[in-house]
């Protein structure tokens, strides 16, 4: 749910904590944007400790602007992002030889009808122009879309904006009104943060790290709505920010290292020879930091040490530590899991470790086998799977039956076949 449309409606039924600090389970951010737009009354009790506001209460406005969103946002957007993740699974899964049209058609049109009805409700345009199965059946197979993998690229062209939109009125960002929207940066100093769409909670966190603990910088962060001003040059607009930041953090996880916009950016900043800070976050670890990036002097935001230095070299003074690491750990493996999602990846997670039976995996590198693990079976009948082995080279009746291999992924995104004791490799289906 909407964080502001929450906080406002236990408001308005009087079930707000006397009390609201850092520790409290709505989000302290949320609620000081709310007091400063004249939402909420509250006193402001905040300290080095952290920020904390006393005896809040709903004023006459915020009962006004808590009804126009009750009015406008009649959706469940846990359910619609479900509702689009399955249209686009079942997508992936017919056109990569996984499934066939007829047997998922009827429940692919009466999702699409109903999301789409959701989506116009919102003033959203429906990227997907695919009504039915047979329709994108056409599409993939008019010749331009010949491998699997540029199957599933089209498709993340076509739902990931859906699904960051959704997401995003979720987290509250949509619903944020005009006045608590970011105003153009006026040539204050600047943190310049830059990080993967998929990380964007886990940067949001950081943002707000920043205003609380660095005293005197504004941020720039380009998922953050309203940064960019509607009408203008978006690639000016970035760049110029870019040259005239006076600090920047590099927010680097096992998305985001890959990703063209944040090696542009981080090469920018480097250039600038003003104090450059790339931080590690969702489990990345020094070692497996790509080239060139590894060279430079990383901190991880999941050690209290090292995020206290990054604060510290921004000018600042972290706060609350432990907190700040745990709840870092939290969100990092949430990107994590967005940037899986989004490339269509269907996996279980070991011991850190990746065993995957759907997404790109075609267009890994095969390496040597791996011992089963024993844990992976009852993993993966968590999952809904139903484990079986099979002979290899000789696999054709369980992949008739609807059995896929399943695989290793290994950090250097290799993947490696599953071997039990009897030298036979490790398969799955849905049950």
């Amino acid at each position: 749910m909407d964080e502001h449309r929450r906080i406002l409606e236990f408001a308005a039924r009087g079930s707000l904590p006397e009390s609201l600090s850092e520790s409290s389970e709505f989000p302290i951010q949320v609620v000081r944007e709310l007091v400063e737009a004249g939402y909420l009354t509250a006193i402001d009790a905040t300290s080095f400790d952290g920020m904390e506001y006393l005896n809040p209460r709903i004023t006459m406005g915020g009962r006004e602007y808590l009804r126009t969103l009750q009015a406008r946002d009649p959706l469940d957007s846990d359910v619609t992002l479900a509702r689009l993740q399955r249209m686009r699974d079942i997508m992936v899964s017919v056109s990569t030889g996984k499934g066939g049209i007829d047997q998922v058609n009827d429940e692919y049109r009466t999702l699409f009808a109903d999301t789409d009805a959701v989506l116009t409700s919102l003033g959203i345009a429906n990227s997907n122009p695919f009504p039915d199965l047979w329709d994108w059946y056409g599409r993939w197979r008019s010749g331009d879309l010949p491998s699997y993998n540029s199957r599933r690229e089209h498709l993340a062209t076509i739902f990931n904006p859906l699904l960051e939109q959704i997401r995003a009125r979720r987290s509250g960002q949509s619903r944020v009104p005009q006045e608590l929207a970011p105003k153009e940066l006026t040539g204050e100093p600047v943190i310049f943060l830059s990080h993967a769409a998929a990380d964007v909670a886990l940067a949001e966190h950081l943002e707000e790290t920043f205003r609380r603990d660095v005293k005197g910088y504004d941020v720039f962060r380009t998922t953050r709505l309203g940064q960019i001003p509607s009408g203008r040059p978006w690639f000016q607009h970035i760049t110029d920010h870019l040259s005239g930041a006076s600090k920047y953090v590099v927010l680097l996880t096992p998305a985001s290292q890959l990703r063209p916009w944040v090696i542009f950016e981080t090469g920018a900043a480097w250039m600038t020879r003003r104090v450059l800070i790339p931080v590690l976050g969702g489990g990345l670890q020094p070692q497996n930091v790509i080239e060139p990036l590894k060279h430079l002097q990383l901190l991880s935001l999941e050690q209290e040490g090292q995020a206290s230095q990054m604060i510290e070299e921004l000018g600042g003074r972290l706060a609350n530590p432990s907190v700040f690491c745990e709840r870092s750990i939290q969100l990092g493996r949430l990107g994590a899991q967005r940037a899986l999602d989004d490339a269509g990846w269907q996996q279980v997670e070991l011991e850190q470790k990746r065993y995957a039976w759907d997404g790109p995996i075609e267009e890994l590198k095969e390496s040597t086998p791996v011992p089963l693990p024993d844990a992976l079976i009852p993993a993966l009948q968590t999952r809904g799977m139903n484990p079986r082995t099979g002979i290899p080279g000789d696999l054709w009746n369980e992949f008739s039956q609807g059995y896929v291999q399943v695989w290793y992924i290994d950090q250097r995104s290799y993947k490696h076949a599953i071997v039990s004791r009897d030298k036979q490799v490790l398969l799955a289906k849905p049950t």
